[in-house]
């Protein structure tokens, strides 16, 4: 499994707040280790403040799944930095 710039609970940055439904939950889940292990990998944004790459770390640990920063990338992480992704994921 992909998950590219996941909202993984809710969040706060640049001034702005972001929770999505059932937000807690989801949070609780990636905190306790309650994912089943899956194949992941996970594509955030070194300075995305929607996707902050410490949760996805917690949620990788968790599933022993893969974690790739793109440095000096935020919440869109442009064409090339996901293509480049999804070639080394699908080989």
């Amino acid at each position: 499994m992909l998950l590219i710039s996941p909202i993984l609970g809710a969040v706060r940055g640049e001034g702005r707040m972001f929770k999505p439904p059932l937000s807690k939950v989801m949070e609780r889940a990636i905190d306790d280790g309650l994912f089943p292990e899956v194949d992941l990998t996970i594509l955030v944004g070194a300075d995305d403040w929607q996707s902050p790459h410490d949760r996805s770390r917690t949620l990788c640990k968790s599933t022993d799944g893969r974690l790739v920063v793109a440095d000096g990338k935020g919440h869109d992480l442009g064409r090339d930095t996901v293509c480049e992704c999804l070639d080394g994921w699908l080989v």
